[in-house]
């Protein structure tokens, strides 16, 4: 993502990763992940949930894009429910699935978004990049 790119690791139960003008990578760790707040305005963010383990209720994301992009790792034998308004943008589940049907006692993770002149990538979780120097 560049220079003005964050990195950061996670390990609390609900996370904000906000990147305006720059980027941000975001690894969470959390025994008890119930989701999060992804703010990207002319930037872009990364969000790694390889290492979360879930609440047996649905974990949440809410996801504000505007002219820029938000990727979001995800395990494969996760459910995704992507509910949103793109505007000139889109959402793309990309991953590589297990099975093609959903799993009932499978984890389950709600995407809430609006993306305009942007969009927001589901993909399958893999580590975050160590940064080069």
């Amino acid at each position: 993502m560049g220079d003005n790119q964050q990195r950061d690791r996670f390990s609390q139960d609900q996370f904000n990763a906000l990147a305006i003008f720059g980027g941000k990578e975001l690894q969470v760790q959390s025994e008890n992940f119930r989701g999060g707040n992804v703010t990207v305005l002319f930037g872009g963010a990364e969000v790694y949930l390889g290492e979360a383990v879930p609440t047996p209720e649905n974990s949440v994301i809410d996801v504000l894009v505007m002219f820029g992009g938000a990727e979001i790792y995800v395990p494969a034998n996760w459910n995704v429910v992507m509910k949103g308004m793109p505007i000139f943008g889109g959402y793309a589940d990309k991953r590589k699935l297990i099975t093609s049907s959903q799993d009932e006692n499978a984890p389950t993770l709600i995407l809430r978004g609006f993306v305009m002149f942007g969009g927001i990538e589901i993909g399958n979780a893999v580590q975050m990049p160590e940064k080069s120097s």
